[in-house]
C-alpha cells in the first residue's frame, strides 16, 4: 500500500492557506526557471551573486524549496529569486492564468487579485459600500507613465522647434502635459513623501515657468516656452525624432512630420 507523499509542491490534504499560497508561488518560480532553461545549480549561483556572496545559496537548499519542504517563503527570498530569474516579482506572486486564493476559500483571477491588492478600499460613510482608491503601486505606475508621455511630447516639440514646423500643436501639447505632470508629481510627493526615479529632464520640464493656455494661443508665450525647452535640450540628447537627433546639430525634419 502506497503511503501519501510527505512533501510536494502540489497541494496536499491538510495544507493550510499559507502553505497553498507558498506552493503556488514556488510552482511559478519552477515554471519560470524551466522556461528559461536555468538549472537549479545555475540558479543557486545567480542567487549567490545577487547576495554578493559566492556559494552562499546551495543547490540542495533550492532543491528542498522546490520539493515543497518549506511552508513559507520570505519576501527577501522571493526578491532574490525574481532577480535571479529576471522575472517581475508580481509574476511570481500572481502567476498569469491562475486563480489566486486571496484568503482562505476565496478565489480571484490573477489579474483581479493583483488589482485588489494594489488598491485600498475605504467604507463610504452612511452607505455600507466600499470605495476603491488607488494604492501606491497604481499611483507610481501612473506617475511614471505620465512622465514618459511628457518626455515624448517634449522631445517632439524640441525637434519641431529646431525644424521650424508644426510649432503650435507640439508646443501646446508639451505645455499641457508638463502642467498635468507637475500637478501629479506634487500630489504624489505630498502623499508619499518621495517620488520614483524619473528619466533625465522630466523634473526640469515640470519646473519651467509658463502658462499652458497662453502657450496654446501662440505668440510671445509660445516663443518663451520654446526657448525654455531648447535650454534643456541637452537633457534629452541622443533621442531621435524623424531626421533630427536631440542634442546634435540641427537637421531639418520632413515637412509632414
Amino acid at each position: 500500500m502506497n503511503s501519501l507523499p510527505k512533501y510536494s509542491l502540489e497541494p496536499l490534504e491538510g495544507d493550510e492557506w499559507e502553505v497553498r499560497r507558498t506552493k503556488q508561488i514556488l510552482r511559478a518560480v519552477v515554471r519560470e526557471k524551466e522556461i528559461r532553461r536555468v538549472t537549479t545549480e545555475a540558479l543557486a549561483a545567480r542567487c549567490s551573486a545577487f547576495l554578493g556572496a559566492p556559494e552562499s545559496v546551495k543547490k540542495a537548499t533550492l532543491n528542498g524549496l522546490f520539493a515543497g519542504k518549506r511552508k513559507t517563503v520570505s519576501i527577501t527570498e522571493l526578491t532574490m529569486l525574481s532577480r535571479a530569474l529576471g522575472v517581475p516579482i508580481w509574476d511570481l506572486v500572481y502567476p498569469a492564468r491562475e486563480e489566486i486564493e486571496v484568503r482562505p476559500g476565496v478565489f480571484l483571477s490573477a489579474a483581479d487579485a493583483l488589482v485588489a491588492d494594489s488598491f485600498t478600499s475605504l467604507p463610504v460613510a452612511g452607505t455600507g459600500n466600499m470605495m476603491h482608491i488607488p494604492g501606491r503601486l497604481v499611483d507610481t505606475s501612473r506617475l511614471i507613465t505620465r512622465s514618459e508621455v511628457l518626455a515624448d511630447h517634449v522631445e517632439r516639440a524640441i525637434a519641431h522647434v529646431r525644424a521650424g514646423i508644426g510649432l503650435g500643436h507640439h508646443l501646446a501639447s508639451a505645455a499641457y502635459e508638463a502642467f498635468e505632470f507637475r500637478l501629479s508629481l506634487a500630489n504624489y510627493e505630498n502623499l508619499y513623501g518621495e517620488a520614483p526615479t524619473l528619466r533625465s529632464g522630466i523634473r526640469e520640464v515640470a519646473s519651467l515657468t509658463f502658462n499652458r493656455n497662453e502657450v496654446a494661443q501662440g505668440g510671445d508665450a509660445a516663443d518663451h516656452f520654446a526657448a525654455q525647452l531648447l535650454s534643456i535640450e541637452h537633457l534629452f540628447a541622443g533621442v531621435q525624432v524623424g531626421d533630427y537627433m536631440l542634442g546634435s546639430s540641427n537637421i531639418e525634419l520632413p515637412t509632414d512630420g
